[in-house]
């Protein structure tokens, strides 16, 4: 890998089991789910949105609503939902960057102590700069246009070439057309929205599609990557985060608590976090990468 990546492998692996069947070109569903809102926080987005009153809340009263969020949900969940309660306000451009953030501010700031984040993202700039509040996209398109530039563009759509590459496999977009991103943007909101997820979608090939497969719970594709952290990969990765001693801004007493935490089953610590940094630290080393540059 020229840079490092959590989501590569399985763009990899599927992509060199295609590769091998002498297969030269191939279809990727890619863009899907940013479009028709395959993902399940689109639903949580539009519970925010019919619940614009809670940004009238005190900020104490946000506070305590976050604890008890906290105490309902232990996992990253919980941290994310009381992050997003003790916002300045209940809109799309604060509450969307928490959807991909893999770590709060908090965290990041104890791994790398030199480093003092803050609440600045991406995210919430290109929004302002390039949608805002008087754009005449519903709800939803804003949402999509969020995704398709701060995860798709950057995440799916680099493993997929650079992985593709590697196994000298062309992969194609079909769902990236710009003139149905175009038409699908301008769809109002009601249409997006229904028993399934991708209901625009699934409305649009209605009759073409065997019913079991418009009905079928999205499946996915991943590997288990969580179990071999704990079992065939245990010392590769623990060897892996202890490359990142080498790099002054990261504190490695906090990144092998993380890990230990990990291990014993800790419900905050997602397994993805993890990953994150075992493969920075294998990225590091196989590249000799000995520092940061500003």
């Amino acid at each position: 890998m020229d840079h490092p990546t959590v989501d590569g492998l399985n763009s990899y692996v599927i992509s060199k089991a295609v590769s091998d069947e002498n297969i030269k070109v191939a279809i990727s569903g890619a863009g899907s789910d940013e479009l028709f809102l395959g993902y399940p926080f689109y639903k949580l987005a539009g519970q925010f949105e019919e619940n614009q009153w809670v940004q009238s809340f005190p900020p104490f009263l946000k506070k305590i609503a976050g604890y008890f969020v906290k105490q309902m949900y232990t996992d990253q969940k919980g941290e994310k939902m009381a992050s997003i309660l003790n916002q300045k306000f209940l809109k799309l451009d604060y509450y969307y960057p928490f959807f991909r953030k893999m770590y709060s501010d908090k965290e990041l700031n104890l791994l790398c102590p030199s480093l003092h984040f803050n609440s600045s993202y991406y995210a919430f700039d290109w929004y302002q700069q390039n949608i805002g509040q008087k754009s005449i996209w519903p709800h939803y398109s804003k949402l999509s246009l969020l995704e398709m530039e701060c995860y798709l563009q950057h995440v799916l759509l680099r493993d997929a070439d650079q992985m593709g590459m590697a196994n000298s496999l062309e992969i194609r977009v079909p769902f990236l057309d710009y003139q149905l991103i175009e038409f699908v943007l301008s769809v109002p909101d009601r249409y997006k929205i229904g028993t399934h997820q991708k209901q625009l979608l699934l409305d649009s090939v209605s009759g073409w599609i065997p019913d079991e497969i418009m009905g079928r719970k999205k499946m996915g594709f991943v590997l288990p990557i969580e179990k071999w952290m704990k079992n065939e990969l245990s010392t590769f990765c623990e060897n892996a985060l202890k490359e990142l001693e080498k790099f002054h801004e990261f504190d490695l007493n906090y990144v092998l608590k993380m890990w230990n935490q990990f291990l014993a089953g800790d419900s905050r610590i997602q397994w993805v976090k993890i990953w994150s940094l075992v493969i920075l630290g294998s990225w590091s080393s196989v590249h000799k990468i000995n520092q940061f540059n500003a």
